[in-house]
């Protein structure tokens, strides 16, 4: 009985640390949102700034946990490195952004299966941003290329 109690205790414990962590990972996207502004329609946007926020950007998540998108931002403009949706739990419309303004679009990308050979997004051109946002905001949006987005 003992040590029923005592596993008992163990799991709550552990299930806490777990429930807190997880939270603090969705609290971490949320200290870190920016405002930006596409055709007239304001957006708050998880900012991937870093390279290893970069390279982890919507994987492993199974939303947008209240933001309306993720802003990648390169330190210089660049067609590398190329994005893949492995580990992603959700379609998304990719837009590549350059000089303030929409150069290329993929719409619905949807997630990688498993054992799938991966796809890889590339832009046909150096763009200094790239904005993914929920399959279906270009259409529903009006987005085209050319649009414009304000930082």
């Amino acid at each position: 009985m003992r040590n029923l109690l005592l596993i008992a205790v163990l799991l709550a414990i552990a299930a806490g640390v777990f429930l807190v962590k997880r939270v603090d990972n969705h609290e971490a996207f949320r200290e870190d949102l920016r405002q930006i502004t596409i055709n007239g329609m304001k957006l708050s946007v998880i900012v991937a700034d870093s390279e290893s926020e970069r390279q982890r950007g919507l994987s492993n998540r199974e939303d947008l946990g209240g933001a309306d998108g993720m802003l990648f931002v390169f330190d210089t403009k660049n067609v590398q490195p190329p994005f893949w949706m492995k580990d992603m739990e959700f379609a998304i419309d990719i837009l590549w952004i350059d000089d303030g303004k929409v150069v290329q679009m993929d719409e619905n990308a949807q997630p990688q299966k498993e054992g799938e050979p991966l796809r890889f997004y590339v832009p046909k051109q150096p763009v200094d941003y790239v904005l993914e946002v929920p399959a279906g905001f270009i259409d529903e949006n009006n987005i085209t290329v050319g649009t414009p987005l304000t930082l």
